[in-house]
């Protein structure tokens, strides 16, 4: 369970450093990782300002997102197994 978590933070963390990469390429401007994690799919084009690849980028935090869930709910699983392995 915690290797299933560990991939999918991996795989989350390329696809912010790719939306970073993005932002960095097409305004010149540096965007932080928190205000990319904050960001819903809608708000994408405020950040890139009517570029064409806004709707590739709301998926990308899109996919941030189901990620940022998906690793939530392993890690409750992985807290609640262990919880069990600790309680006599």
């Amino acid at each position: 369970m915690l290797r299933r978590r560990m991939l999918l933070a991996q795989q989350r963390t390329a696809q912010v450093l790719s939306f970073e990469s993005l932002v960095e390429r097409d305004t010149g401007e540096s965007i932080s990782t928190a205000k990319i994690k904050a960001l819903e799919a809608e708000d994408v084009n405020q950040v890139l300002n009517g570029n064409e690849s806004v709707l590739m980028r709301q998926v990308n935090v899109r996919i941030i997102d189901a990620f940022d869930k998906e690793i939530a709910k392993l890690e409750k699983g992985a807290k609640a197994r262990l919880k069990l392995l600790h309680d006599p």
